[in-house]
């Protein structure tokens, strides 16, 4: 978690803020869970929270029950004894174990199976756990800090989520915004997604023209940062060395970025041509119908390709295609 490269970047006040609370809240020996969509870097402000907590010095071990089947999750993180289940031929000690005194990060909670929350609840609890086909009880002594990008409120209401393990891990509770609610950030995200992958492969340009990033800053990123770093990575390697610019980025940020030209600075004329009408939404419509018309002419009218060349599902295809009264051969 010392990586440079795993910073949490922001100049948002409210998630500066946020992350104050964090670091003052972290020493409190008290289980954490921490809320925000997919991308949004929750394991990063577990290492946050690890690193202030007085536990920097001992392990800091994250664990994804979505990532292994229930038996494999089971094993990896209380450990198994010897002939447990096939394959079982010596013991061997899980990742609690390995935690010591440390931090354990329970990466998208919700995923876990009933049976296994009830276990999660009793080592909460009391400190105990034991491992898959033991008889004797171990005990942690590592902080949990858990994470979910889905509501678990109404997974208790639906019998998916025990409430009383939720009670156990909200003792303190920490909501990440996202991106597209914290704007300011897009800019820095940019440059130091780059500025990494610029250390790490030479080849590849840090460098932004105002036309892509008016496009990035506007687009509202359902995947959060993990969605901009893939984006910006094959605009680099579309760039070929150059400076990104907006024809490099995919067609769903070209397509779906609401252009805010408000106290940007720069121009989006390159990107957007003027068509014969004005106003925002016209220019923005005028991009969406050059886009579409010329995958269409791509795919031979096929509009399933289409949508495929244009990175969107191809039921939006269709409604685009009728709003903005695009008609091909088929129709």
């Amino acid at each position: 978690m010392r990586d440079e490269h795993r910073r949490f970047i922001t100049r948002d006040p409210a998630t500066l803020e946020l992350l104050d609370e964090v670091r003052r809240a972290a020493p409190l020996p008290v289980p954490v869970l921490i809320r925000g969509e997919t991308g949004v870097g929750k394991e990063l402000v577990a290492g946050i929270i690890h690193r202030a907590s007085g536990r920097h010095d001992e392990p800091f071990v994250a664990v994804n029950p979505a990532a292994l089947p229930r038996e494999l999750f089971e094993s990896s993180l209380f450990g198994h004894v010897r002939g447990a289940f096939t394959g079982a031929v010596v013991s061997r000690p899980g990742l609690l174990e390995a935690a010591g005194r440390g931090t354990i990060f329970l990466d998208e909670i919700a995923e876990l199976e009933w049976g296994l929350q009830a276990k999660i609840l009793r080592m909460l609890d009391r400190g105990e756990y034991t491992p898959v086909g033991g008889t004797k009880g171990s005990v942690s002594r590592a902080r949990v800090i858990a994470a979910t990008n889905r509501d678990l409120e109404s997974l208790c209401e639906k019998g998916l989520f025990r409430e009383d393990l939720l009670y156990r891990l909200a003792v303190m509770v920490f909501t990440i915004p996202s991106v597209r609610r914290r704007r300011c950030d897009i800019r820095p995200l940019v440059e130091h997604i780059l500025s990494s992958a610029g250390k790490a492969h030479s080849a590849i340009s840090r460098h932004v023209t105002g036309d892509a990033l008016a496009l990035l800053e506007s687009y509202d990123w359902p995947g959060n940062v993990r969605e901009l770093e893939g984006e910006l990575l094959r605009a680099a390697v579309r760039a070929r060395g150059g400076p990104i610019q907006a024809q490099h980025l995919s067609s769903r940020v070209r397509l779906c970025a609401s252009v805010r030209e408000e106290g940007r600075g720069y121009s989006v004329s390159h990107t957007i041509p003027q068509p014969p009408y004005g106003g925002l939404d016209g220019r923005i419509e005028e991009l969406m119908r050059t886009e579409i018309e010329r995958a269409l002419k791509s795919s031979g009218g096929n509009k399933a390709e289409a949508a495929r060349i244009l990175e969107i599902k191809r039921t939006t295809l269709l409604y685009r295609m009728k709003r903005l009264g695009i008609t091909c051969a088929g129709d």
